[in-house]
Parts: structure tokens; sequence; C-alpha cells
């Protein structure tokens, strides 16, 4: 009896907020030495195991650049696609106030956020399973549908200087405030990402450049 009580009191505790933000925020600055990238969360809820919010998500770049930042993520999965060893998988995701900083360095040429993706695939890639298809590339990482809420999206690439024309779009150094959009079948994939956006919209302040509508598929 006094093991069945410990055991309800400890899922008990696991649905609470607090307890759910102590255990991400003990674990955060392990994944963080693994990855060589700084990574904090500020708050997390878990809801009815199948669907998760994390609140002040940061990710720093070895260089210091803040990039990543979300004020509030939405997560929702099922929990048997969490263990799939072929395709690792979110039905949902909606992500408040995101702002992403992406820079290519100007000595290694390298974009911060590719040796993270790379890294993030060596510390999670699973043992080739023994069912899988001839095509097999390595675990799948799919979002069926996400949506992005008044985000912003930087771009610096620091080995081109920035042009001195200020009313025109400069495609090597921008920020986009004011990003909305659709996300559908998103997939990562070692360094491959592609998704198709729905209804995106977005302003860079510098250039009075506007994107009022753009329904596109990306592959990078």
């Amino acid at each position: 009896m006094g093991v069945l009580l410990l055991a309800v009191l400890g899922i008990v505790l696991l649905r609470t907020s607090p307890v759910q933000t102590k255990l991400a925020q003990y674990f955060a600055p392990i994944i963080s030495e693994k990855l060589g990238y700084p990574i904090r969360i500020g708050k997390v809820h878990l809801k009815f195991f199948d669907e998760v919010t994390l609140e002040s998500v940061r990710v720093d770049d070895p260089a210091g650049f803040k990039m990543i930042n979300i004020e509030k993520l939405d997560v929702n999965f099922k929990l048997k696609n969490l263990t799939d060893s072929v395709n690792l998988n979110l039905d949902y995701a909606r992500l408040y106030h995101p702002k992403i900083v992406l820079v290519i360095d100007k000595k290694t040429g390298l974009l911060n956020i590719d040796e993270f993706i790379r890294r993030i695939n060596v510390l999670t890639a699973p043992e080739i399973p023994k069912k899988h298809p001839k095509n097999y590339r390595g675990q799948l990482f799919t979002i069926d549908e996400a949506e992005i809420v008044d985000g912003i999206f930087s771009f610096n690439d620091q080995q081109i200087e920035p042009m001195n024309d200020k009313k025109s779009f400069d495609h090597n150094h921008f920020t986009f405030h004011e990003l909305n959009t659709n996300i559908k079948n998103f997939l990562l994939i070692k360094d491959t990402v592609s998704l198709q956006t729905v209804n995106f919209r977005g302003y860079d302040k510098i250039s009075d450049t506007r994107i009022r509508k753009l329904n596109t598929r990306f592959d990078f």
C-alpha cells in the first residue's frame, strides 16, 4: 500500500509545473555540455502526457549569439512517435514570439545552426533498426503542422560587407519582423531541412521590404 501511495504521489508531482521545470533545468546544462551550445528553459508544463509547453527557451551559439529565443513553445505529440527509431514525429508545434539569429562566421564560413543540427544528430542518432526501408538515410524528425506567431528572423553573413544603400534589400544582412506563417510537412534528416510555408508574412524595417503573402516549398 505504501509503495502504491508513493507511486501515485510521484505521478502527481510529475504533473506539476514546478517539478517539471526543475527536471528540465537540471538536464539542460547536461545537454548543453554535450552539444557545446548553452541551452536554457525557463518553465515547463506537461499536459496529459501528450502536450507540453516550454517557456523562455534559449539556445546560444559558441560565439555568444542568441541563436534561438522562443517566448513560448506548445507541442502536441503521440508518445509512441517519440520512440520511433525511423521517424521521430510531432503532431503540432506553435512558436510564440520566436527569434532566430543565423550567422555565417567570418573566419570559418560556417552557419551557426548547421553545427548545432549536426551535433544533435550525433547525440540522438539511434542504432540502425533491423527493419528499415531500403533507402534508409538515418532517423527522420518530422512535424505534421506548425505555426509561427509574431516572430523575428535575422541573417548575417560576416564574410560579406553590408550594402551602402540602406533602401535596397540586402540578402546577406537582414532582419524580418512580424513573422507569421503556418508550416506543413516539416522534415529534418541529417543536414537536410524541408518544409512548406502557407501565408508567410514578414517585414524588414531597414529596407522597408514587406512580404504580404508567400506560399512556397523550402529545401535546404
